[in-house]
């Protein structure tokens, strides 16, 4: 990889040269692979979409979206952070080899894009969700574990207010038992990752709770799980009972939901694949509800351990 890698940053860099004479000197390449190692700009744990804005600015000069020196220059970033970024991730003993293995998946699938010149050149800009993703990864802000990618953040806990006083009191018994409220891990669906998508099963779900847990291990200081999403509602056990292990899994790995409240992105991301859902929306007995999972780190080691010691007993017998 690491050679088809060299190859094709050095292709793509003569290239960019040649047909924008001048570009790579005004914004220097070296200087972007700074400012999104330091993406944080002062932030202790940004949101992954937050880009440094000293890099917001020197990409936007390049022009807009879709244009052909923006696209190329922001397609070359993201290779030029794996070449810088990859032998780290490589050697980190905060990752497990899963996690390291699933780095490998989404490097691979970023360099077979560019080399075959897909997606669109609109895909690429620092405007673009799926993009924010990708430079998330390269620039190592980002973990790939699996169904999720994950970033160290802090769990909103005013997003709770929204719930009956019971709801509220776990809520808080949740962050007393993590010891405050940060740094947590957040949980984000990617579906440009094809390799992410196919994890969307129970069986991917799991593995995924279980590689996070291992994390947790390697990165003692974080204090629990969590994750907003329309696919936690325990409305799904109706509208579309196909899903609704996700909601069993939340339960049986030690995690608590809470209901976040209706929004245009839950109605926008629940609706889009689903006629099933949009009908029921339609006729009005359907309202997409965000739901936030969170699990304390504690109580998702003991369900971990617990799997695990039936794993390893299931293969001795």
């Amino acid at each position: 990889m690491l050679d088809q890698l060299n190859e094709l940053i050095s292709t793509r860099r003569a290239a960019f040269e040649t047909r924008h004479p001048g570009v790579l000197a005004r914004a220097p390449l070296e200087r972007a692979l700074r400012l999104a190692d330091d993406g944080a700009a002062g932030l202790s744990r940004p949101s992954y979409s937050h880009v440094n804005p000293e890099l917001a600015s020197l990409l936007t000069d390049l022009g807009g979206r879709g244009s052909p020196a923006s696209s190329a220059y922001h397609q070359l970033l993201l290779l030029a952070l794996i070449q810088a970024r990859a032998p780290a991730v490589a050697s980190s003993s905060s990752l497990t080899d899963t996690v390291k293995g699933w780095y490998v998946k989404n490097y691979t699938r970023i360099l077979d894009e560019a080399a075959a010149q897909r997606p669109l050149p609109e895909f690429y800009h620092h405007s673009v969700d799926a993009y924010l993703k990708d430079l998330g990864v390269c620039s190592g802000r980002i973990i790939p574990a699996g169904v999720q990618k994950l970033n160290r953040y802090d769990m909103p806990v005013r997003g709770l207010r929204r719930e009956r006083l019971g709801r509220i009191l776990t809520g808080l018994w949740c962050v007393a038992r993590m010891g405050g409220t940060g740094p947590v891990f957040d949980m984000h669906t990617d579906s440009h990752d094809a390799d992410l998508m196919a994890e969307f099963t129970p069986e991917g779900w799991r593995r995924f709770y279980l590689t996070v847990a291992g994390l947790m291990e390697r990165q003692p200081d974080v204090r629990g799980l969590f994750g907003i999403g329309w696919f936690f509602d325990p409305q799904l056990a109706e509208v579309s009972p196909r899903l609704d292990y996700l909601r069993e899994l939340v339960a049986e790995s030690g995690g608590h939901l809470f209901n976040m409240g209706a929004n245009e992105g839950a109605r926008e991301s629940a609706l889009a694949t689903s006629p099933t859902r949009r009908a029921l929306h339609e006729a009005g007995r359907y309202e997409p509800t965000n739901y936030m999972a969170l699990w304390d780190r504690h109580a998702l080691l003991q369900w971990a351990s617990r799997v695990n010691a039936l794993d390893l007993h299931a293969q001795k017998h």
